[in-house]
Order: C-alpha cells, then structure tokens, then sequence
C-alpha cells in the first residue's frame, strides 16, 4: 500500500507502535495537491483536463482560458460526505461512557473474575453475559467505525466555497478547501481482545480463554481498576486547509494551438491531533480546529490545448505547482498499551511528525464530441508520479461522459459517468437558466478512502 495515503498513514503508525521499540518515527511526508475538483468533473470521471468549460476549468488547465467569454461564478459551494463517517460519528457519541469510563474493560475484566468465582451455573451465565458484552462493543466499534489494526477504516468530510470568473481571455479564483480525516485507533491490548472470539455458551469458556482475556484486559486497567489514561480507543485525526488566490491567462496562438498559464498565491494550514474520548460527541468541531502550522507561497501552473478542428477532437496538459511551496509540519502523540510474549503488560509513547506538500502535477488529457450534446473525455494525471495517494499506475486513467439534455429555454440537464481510480463515478447536474446551478456525484474520495456523495451548488452567471 502507497505509505503516503492517509489511511496507510495512519495504520502504518499504529502498526509501527507495535512493531518497534522505538519512539519517533520517521517524518510521514502528505503530499496533496491544492485543486479544488470540481463536482461536475468528479461525475465524469474526474475528466476535466481538456474539456473543462465552466467554473475553475482554469485550474485544471489555464489553457482553456483561450476559449473566450465573460463569466462569474459568485459562489460556488461544495462538500462531500463519505457514506459511513456520519454513522460511525453517530456511534462514537451514542457509547461515549464506553470509552471515557472503559466499561468494556471492566466488563470483560470483571467478568473473568467472576466467572472464575463462580459456583453455580446462573453464577457462571451472569459472568459470561459480562464478558459477551465487553467483546460485542469491541466488535461493534471495528465493524462501525475503526476497522481491524491491519485494515482500519478512515473518516471524514470536505467542504470548499470559491468565487470565480472570466473576463475576454483573463480568470481569477479565490477558493477555499478544507478536508479532515480521521481513524479510531485502539491499542495493541485491545485489538487482542478483538481476536478473541465471543463465547456463545460456557462450553466455549477454557482456562486459556480466561487467561488470554485476562492478560489485555489488565494491561489497560490500574491497580485499583480504574482504566489507564489513554486506554480506550482513540480518534487519530489528519486535517488542512487551503486558501488559494490564482490569477490567469490564455490566448490561442493559432486555429489549433492554445497556451495559457497561472500564477497561484497558496495558504496551507495543517493539523494532526488526537482527539480524547470525552470528545466523542463532539468530533465535527474537534476537526475542525487547531489549525495552528501554516504556510503561503507562491507557485505557477502552465497549460497547452491542441483543437483538430475536423474531428473536433481537443488534447490538453497541464503542469500544477512548478514552483515548489514549502511544507507545513505538525506532530502527534499518543500511549500504546500492549501485552508482551510473556504475558507482562507494556506501554509506549509513539510520537510521528508529519509533513504537507504540494506536489508537482503533470497531466494529459483529451476530449471528444461525439454531437453537440454528448462528449467522451480520457485523462492520464501525475505522470510524474509525485502523488502518492495512486498504489497503481492504471489508478491515474481517468475516462468520462456527458450528455446534455436542454428540456426548455431555462431549464437543462446533464447525466455524467466515468471511471476513476478504477471505479464507477456517476452524477447529476441541473441548471436553471444562467444564474444557477446544482450538481450532484457519487465517486471514491482519495482522502478518506471511501466512497462518498459530493454536492455543489452555483451561484453566477
């Protein structure tokens, strides 16, 4: 898995707690560009880079601002909701005494003892009811929300508002991009507990059972019961943000040929932070704060379109951030509770700083009209391979359609499809005269690692 995804980040980390002794890990480089994809490209098949038309066409290629016109996009309103986040939000709130108080602990805990105690069957029951309950929301908590320590799952949201236009050959964009993720992490006591499998009666019950039980369950207790700080599952979360003001400008050289080009000014704002589980009920505004490291730079994107006229066939390519910004860091803490091969608890603090970056982007792309209504779009992006968010190369083809369908003189349509990082995108757009907009996709958000729904709604004209 490529190391630099956010969700092999953050199980890398809680895989190297394990693994090693030591206490830094080594800087965990994010490098993430600083576009803002468009809804309607992201229907299509995240195309955009030849047959962009509207709104920041320009920032996928500032070629296409050779195509002159007098446009405002006054403003634009984003975000995406990946499927699961809210659910898995909701049920972190909804057992919030299970992890500031480490109930399951106790339960589990408790209920070895007295089972072991125990002199009567109902006796016996009572204590492996206690015990079953402790193990269920350990499994509840990896189906809904953390997933396994080898295959943890990943949170979040997005959200951008940008203000945009064009005027003759010249464009402008102010935008603003937020994006947060997060994963509960749990330590090394508690994921052996989620191996173990949850009796179903008393005869599942074996003395190595009670021990295996009892070994994790005390490495996350004190002497006198209490749960250890940092015991229970804890959210690791990844946040930034960008603010990007972008000036641009394009001319066609000749009937075929068309270059243009941008110069960026860039803000980026990073944060990780581990999130405490008397937070839980709260963690929408958590990731949204501490936005404390930041940097600006300037940078510059260039781009080039070539128009076979006959065929109508239009190829483009864009080079994103040629002049490099400097990163943003930020550092994360947090205690790893484990049982060693002898039984005996354990504890490490595992610090990991992370770095920001915004990647060289080189991208290929081209368009076809198959009538006035339908196109078909092909896009190759980071031919340089500087985004390491793609595990395969195949990941950056990227292929999309539109078919417009104008019903009356205010009203329209357009139904998208496509397939990135070899999965199917689909979306919606409706418009309603010149003035405004809606569009709608579901696709595979790259950050969260999960399918998500994205909305955009259009002010302009």
């Amino acid at each position: 898995m490529s190391k630099n995804k956010i969700l092999s980040l953050l199980s890398c980390i809680a895989l190297h707690a394990f693994a090693h002794a030591q206490i830094q890990t080594e800087t965990v480089g994010i490098p993430i560009s600083s576009i803002r994809e468009d809804v309607r490209a992201i229907g299509m098949g995240k195309t955009q880079i030849a047959n962009g038309t509207q709104f920041n066409a320009m920032m996928y290629n500032p070629a296409l601002l050779a195509n002159t016109r007098s446009s405002f996009d006054l403003p634009s309103i984003q975000t995406s909701l990946p499927s699961e986040s809210f659910s898995a939000v909701s049920f972190l709130a909804d057992n919030l005494s299970q992890f500031t108080k480490g109930t399951f602990v106790k339960d589990i805990n408790g209920g070895v003892a007295d089972y072991r105690a125990a002199q009567t069957d109902d006796a016996r029951l009572a204590a492996l009811r206690r015990i079953q309950s402790g193990l269920r929301f350990i499994s509840d908590l990896q189906d809904k929300v953390g997933g396994t320590t080898d295959d943890p799952k990943v949170h979040g949201l997005s959200a951008a508002v940008s203000f945009q236009g064009q005027v003759g050959n010249f464009g402008f964009a102010v935008y603003g991009v937020g994006q947060t993720a997060f994963t509960v992490y749990s330590s090394q006591a508690v994921s052996a507990l989620a191996k173990v499998n949850i009796p179903q009666g008393t005869e599942d019950i074996t003395v190595e059972t009670l021990a295996e039980l009892a070994a994790a369950a005390d490495a996350l207790l004190n002497p006198d019961g209490t749960p250890k700080d940092g015991a229970a599952p804890t959210a690791l979360a990844v946040s930034y943000s960008d603010l990007v003001v972008a000036t641009g400008y394009g001319d066609q050289l000749t009937d075929e040929l068309s270059l243009g080009g941008n110069l960026k000014l860039v803000t980026r704002s990073f944060s990780s932070k581990l999130i405490e589980p008397g937070n839980y009920n709260k963690i929408w505004k958590e990731l949204r704060e501490d936005f404390e490291n930041s940097v600006t730079g300037l940078t510059v994107d260039v781009g080039a379109m070539y128009k076979f006229k006959k065929a109508g066939t239009q190829i483009g390519a864009s080079i994103q951030n040629i002049i490099p910004v400097g990163r943003v860091s930020s550092k994360l803490s947090w205690t790893n509770y484990s049982v060693d091969e002898n039984g005996n608890a354990a504890e490490q603090i595992v610090t990991t700083p992370f770095e920001l970056e915004l990647p060289l982007i080189v991208n290929i792309g081209a368009t076809h009209p198959m009538n006035e209504n339908w196109d078909i779009s092909l896009d190759v992006t980071d031919l340089a391979s500087q985004d390491e968010k793609y595990e395969e190369y195949v990941e950056r083809l990227r292929v999309g359609t539109e078919y417009r369908l104008q019903t009356t003189g205010w009203f329209g349509a357009a139904f998208r499809g496509g397939l990135a990082d070899k999965r199917p995108t689909v979306g919606l757009g409706l418009h309603f005269g010149r003035s405004f907009q809606i569009d709608a996709a579901y696709a595979y958000d790259n950050y969260v690692e999960a399918n998500s729904y994205f909305a955009q709604i259009r002010f302009g004209w």
